[in-house]
Formats: structure tokens, C-alpha cells, sequence
């Protein structure tokens, strides 16, 4: 039960561990292309419930995040930025990538702003509160919101590229997004561990 319940619920212990790799698993299945398929399988089905799934985990944090962001004094129009910028530079340098359709584009935007933005609000020291140390310097949060941002930009322009290539690259996105995907893992191993103690310690 408590690996279901870990899916289940939205705030379980180490819920950012489990949303990023709900995040990992729709991005990658998101940019699987039309077939519906993830490494052959035929999962039509998974993908559309991994992408909702981690709509609404976004939608569920979007208020916190924004709380968030005025405590550290970002402008108001940076999830916009975020989400837009890396698709005109996607467009940019991959001019096969004008004919997409507006489910592409919107993956795009999703990927590049909208999870930059959960990310940022989604580790335990934002959700619990910005810790009093530090409160003062607001250019450290900033910091930690443009770097998430970066991440999520490289990702959008690798899946930028994997749509405009046109051919099978699931083995070539499974290479480039494997050490963040073992990463996700180890922590989602010490996440089962705490979740399964009886004692409730790692």
C-alpha cells in the first residue's frame, strides 16, 4: 500500500522525489512521439495518465510557487519567459520544427516553464517555508529559480530536437536523460526506505 499511496497522494513523505519522476516519465513519454509507445511498448493509455497526473500535481502547487516567487522578489512574468523562450529558440535553430502542431508546442511550454516553476516550489524548504537564514537574501532563491529554469530549457530543446530529427530516437533520448533518470532513482530508493520504516527514520 505505501507504494500506491506514494502515487496517491500529492504531499506524501519525499513527494518531490516522486513528482520529478512522474515528471521524468511524462516528458520522456510526451516526446514518444504520436505512436504511443514507450521502448516498444504500446502505452497510449500510461502516457495520457502520467501527463495529467503531473498536470495536476502543477496545478495542486501553482499557489505555493507563486507565494514563492513574490518572497523572492522575482517579476511576475518570469513563468511566461521561462515557458516561452525555449520554444522560439527551439524554432530558431530548428526551422523543421515550424510545421509542428500545437500539442508539440504546448509539451514544449508545459516542460519548459510550467515544471520549472514545480520544481522550484516543490523541495521541501519552499514548501515548508523559506527558512529564516534565508529570508534576507533573496538573490540566493532567485538563484535556485534560473537555475531550474536552465534545466528545464535544455530539456525542452533535447525534445525539441527528437521531434524535429523525425526518426526512432528513443534509445538516443534514453542515453542523453539516463544519469538524471538514475539520479531520480537512488533518491526514490531512500524515498521507499523512510516511507517502509517502521519507525518513520531513514
Amino acid at each position: 500500500m505505501w507504494f500506491f499511496r506514494s502515487f496517491t497522494y500529492l504531499h506524501p513523505p519525499g513527494s518531490q522525489w516522486v513528482t520529478r519522476i512522474l515528471l521524468f516519465l511524462a516528458l520522456y513519454l510526451l516526446f514518444d512521439g504520436a505512436q504511443g509507445r514507450w521502448l516498444g511498448i504500446e502505452v497510449f493509455g500510461l502516457k495520457i495518465a502520467v501527463f495529467f497526473h503531473a498536470l495536476l500535481i502543477v496545478v495542486h502547487r501553482l499557489p505555493v510557487t507563486l507565494d514563492r516567487m513574490r518572497a523572492a522578489e522575482l517579476p511576475a512574468v518570469a513563468p511566461i519567459a521561462v515557458a516561452v523562450a525555449p520554444v522560439f529558440l527551439a524554432i530558431l535553430f530548428a526551422p523543421s520544427l515550424w510545421h509542428l502542431q500545437v500539442y508539440h508546442l504546448f509539451g514544449l511550454c508545459f516542460f519548459a516553464g510550467f515544471i520549472t516553476i514545480l520544481m522550484f516550489a516543490s523541495d521541501d524548504e519552499f514548501l515548508n517555508g523559506i527558512p529564516d537564514v534565508w529570508a534576507p537574501n533573496a538573490r540566493l532563491v532567485r538563484r535556485s529559480f534560473w537555475l531550474r529554469a536552465i534545466q528545464s530549457a535544455l530539456l525542452a530543446l533535447i525534445g525539441s530536437w527528437v521531434i524535429a530529427s523525425g526518426s526512432e530516437l528513443d534509445w538516443v533520448v534514453f542515453f542523453l536523460l539516463a544519469p538524471t533518470m538514475l539520479f531520480y532513482v537512488r533518491q526514490w530508493l531512500m524515498v521507499l526506505t523512510v516511507m517502509t520504516d517502521p519507525d518513520g527514520e531513514p
